[in-house]
């Protein structure tokens, strides 16, 4: 968005330093009596601004140039999420609950995996972007409180998922320990049909002798996996549809399962191998897997919370159902 210029006379120069001062000093939120500042919110946004790929990882906007601090989005925008941290840190007191030693280790290899996982993302996207070590570089007292932040999501998510009866284990070994089956990975041999009468036919071919290849190349829908015998690879557990990975859970290796119908046809699959898990192989699943965990429980708390929040009206209301800042748009917003 372009900014418009003017000159102004000295007096008017000397008011508008006046009140950006004002600014820069009122709280820009509350929480149950806790403030945000301003000077500290924007001071934060101007480390992001200097390291956009790790702002762009928190979801945050930001343009190059000091002048993205002056941009009310990017404020609010980090404002919503210094809100629910603070949110956090008042449900944790409240608890009796509070982040050791070990929760700021945990903490802190948890957020270098987010790290990762959005760089892989964005590489997907064709953007060549490197969070990780931009976090790396950042002032020590930011990325201190990155990581407590980020070690106070991990305990009261704990908390969290405890009363709902699903513990969450603090570890990735931990997690892949207690879902292990869920990380069996099977190498499967597939015939697709386009209905349920069609691969029970087929079906009944294999049960009179037929070699399962034979008629995978013949019969199957699925060309790339038609041409190959059938043969589609392998999975882990917890990549198939509930039904089929139980089914292949209970079946002998070469047994043929199905008709199974899944979103593109009906399906026979024969089970090539099974695989006991391995924490080695299956660790960015067992990690994305925990992680999303994690959000789940602290979605339940964020649907239930309700926690008193004033924000700074320059920056728009507070939208307790929404959970988030409502921004002032047109020329109110902002400072002035």
């Amino acid at each position: 968005m372009s900014v418009r210029r003017v000159l102004v006379p000295a007096v008017a120069v000397a008011l508008l330093a006046g009140a950006c001062g004002g600014w820069r000093d009122e709280d820009a939120a509350t929480v149950d009596g806790a403030a945000i500042s301003m000077s500290e919110l924007r001071d934060e946004v101007d480390v992001l601004v200097a390291h956009p790929d790790l702002a762009s990882a928190f979801q945050v906007d930001v343009a190059d140039g000091e002048a993205s601090t002056e941009r009310t989005a990017t404020l609010v925008a980090w404002l919503n999420r210094r809100i629910t941290d603070l949110a956090m840190d008042e449900e944790l007191a409240r608890r009796g609950l509070t982040v050791d030693d070990e929760a700021l280790a945990n903490a802190e290899a948890e957020l270098r995996f987010q790290f990762e996982v959005y760089a892989q993302q964005a590489a997907q996207s064709g953007q060549a972007i490197a969070p990780l070590d931009q976090f790396d570089q950042l002032p020590e007292d930011m990325r201190a409180a990155l990581v407590r932040r980020e070690a106070t999501r991990e305990v009261l998510a704990a908390a969290v998922a405890d009363e709902g009866g699903e513990p969450l284990p603090a570890t990735a070994e931990a997690w892949f320990e207690a879902n292990e089956a869920d990380y069996e990975r099977y190498c499967v041999s597939i015939i697709m049909s386009e209905d349920e009468a069609t691969s029970r036919g087929l079906l009944r071919r294999l049960q009179a002798g037929e070699d399962f290849a034979a008629v995978a190349t013949t019969e199957s829908l699925d060309s790339a996996t038609a041409a190959n015998g059938g043969d589609a690879d392998c999975a882990l557990a917890n990549q198939l549809p509930d039904d089929l990975a139980a089914d292949l859970g209970d079946a002998d290796v070469g047994e043929v399962v199905g008709p199974v119908e899944l979103a593109s046809g009906w399906f026979l699959v024969k089970l090539d191998s099974a695989e006991p898990p391995s924490l080695e192989e299956a660790i960015s699943s067992v990690r994305v897997d925990r992680l999303n965990a994690r959000q789940t429980a602290l979605a339940s708390w964020v649907g239930e919370a309700r926690p008193s929040v004033r924000v700074a009206p320059r920056l728009g209301s507070w939208d307790p159902e929404r959970f988030r800042v409502a921004a002032l748009t047109g020329p109110q917003a902002g400072p002035r």
